[in-house]
C-alpha cells in the first residue's frame, strides 16, 4: 500500500508546477491560515480525549511543530521561488527543459538520496524532502503541461499501467533489500521510480478530461487540509494509533484502512466545506453592512 501511495506526496507540487504558482498576498495567508485553523481543530480533539497538556506550551510546540514541518517549509520556499522559476520556464525551450530536469535528477539521485542513505550527512535534497527537490517536481509538472513529446501523448491505461509497475517494482526492491540486509530504503520522495509513479498518475488523470466538476474541486480543495490534519497537527498521535490497531487486529488490514482513510478525508472535506461556507457568510454580512462610501 504504502508503494502506491507515497507518490501522492509529490502529487501537489507537480499540480503547482502545471498551473503555476503566482504568488499573492492572499494567497499565502491562505495557506497560513489554513495550517493554523486546522491545528486549532486538532487542539481541540485533544482536549476532548484527554491529552491535552502543559497549557500554552502545547499549543506553541503544537503551531512550531506545524509551521517547522518540511512540506509546509519546502512548499512555502517554493512559492518564494516560483516567480524566477516561471521567468526561467517562459524563456525555456522544451528540450532544454527535459535535459535539466534528466541532469536534475541524476544529481539529486546520487548525491540527495543515495548518497545520503549511505552517509547520512546533510544535504540539500534530504531524500526529497526539501525547497530545493520541490523544484525538481515543480519543472517536472510545467514539463507534462507543455505536452510536447510523444510519450506525454499516449492512451491513459498507459500511465496507470506505469502507476502500477512502479509501484511493484517498488515492492521489490525493498523485499531484495531486506534479504541482502540494505539500509537504503527505495521509499523516498526523489527516489526516480516514485517520482516516475507521481507523474504517471498525475498524466493518467489529466487524460480523464473531467473539466470542472464541482464536488471534486471541493474534495480536491480539502487535500492539503487532509494533510495538515492527519500527518502535521497534535492529531498525527491519534492516526498512527488507529493505523497500527488496524494492522494488528484485522486481516486483511487493507479494505479497514482503505475505509479509515476514507473516513478522514470525508470528516476534513465537510468540516472544510463548512468552515469556508461560514467565512464566505461572514464577509457577504461584512459587506451589507459596511457603510458605503458614495
Amino acid at each position: 500500500m504504502k508503494s502506491l501511495c507515497i507518490g501522492c506526496v509529490n502529487l501537489f507540487v507537480l499540480i503547482s508546477g502545471y498551473f503555476g504558482i503566482r504568488p499573492k498576498r492572499r494567497s499565502i495567508l491562505r495557506l497560513v491560515s489554513d495550517i493554523a485553523i486546522w491545528v486549532a481543530i486538532a487542539l481541540a480533539i485533544t482536549y476532548i480525549m484527554g491529552d491535552f497538556a502543559n497549557g500554552l506550551s502545547y499549543i506553541a510546540d503544537s503551531y512550531m511543530g506545524a509551521f517547522s514541518h518540511w512540506f509546509v517549509v519546502s512548499y512555502l520556499g517554493l512559492c518564494l521561488l516560483s516567480p524566477i522559476l516561471n521567468a526561467w520556464l517562459e524563456k525555456t525551450d522544451d528540450g532544454a527543459l527535459l535535459k535539466y530536469i534528466a541532469i536534475f535528477y541524476i544529481f539529486s539521485t546520487l548525491f540527495g538520496y543515495l548518497f545520503y542513505a549511505k552517509f547520512h550527512r546533510p544535504v540539500d535534497f534530504n531524500e526529497g524532502m526539501s525547497i530545493l527537490s520541490f523544484v525538481g517536481l515543480y519543472l517536472v509538472g510545467a514539463l507534462i503541461r507543455r505536452n510536447s513529446f510523444s510519450w506525454l501523448r499516449k492512451g491513459k491505461m498507459v500511465y496507470l499501467a506505469v502507476f502500477a509497475g512502479c509501484g511493484v517494482l517498488l515492492v521489490a526492491v525493498a523485499y531484495t533489500a531486506l534479504l541482502f540486509g540494505l539500509t537504503v530504503s527505495p521509499y523516498g520522495y526523489i527516489n526516480p521510480l516514485v517520482v516516475i509513479e507521481s507523474a504517471a498518475l498525475f498524466i493518467f488523470f489529466t487524460k480523464l478530461h473531467m473539466g470542472e466538476i464541482r464536488w471534486i474541486n471541493i474534495i480536491a480543495g480539502s487535500a492539503f487540509a487532509v494533510f495538515i490534519f492527519h500527518y502535521v497537527s497534535p492529531c498525527n498521535q491519534y492516526y498512527n494509533q488507529i493505523c497500527g490497531y488496524i494492522q494488528e487486529n484485522f486481516n486483511p488490514a487493507l479494505p479497514v484502512a482503505l475505509l479509515f482513510l476514507v473516513a478522514i478525508y470525508i470528516f476534513v472535506a465537510t468540516v472544510d466545506f463548512i468552515r469556508h461556507k461560514f467565512v464566505s457568510l461572514c464577509r457577504s454580512f461584512i459587506s451589507a453592512v459596511r457603510p458605503s462610501r458614495n
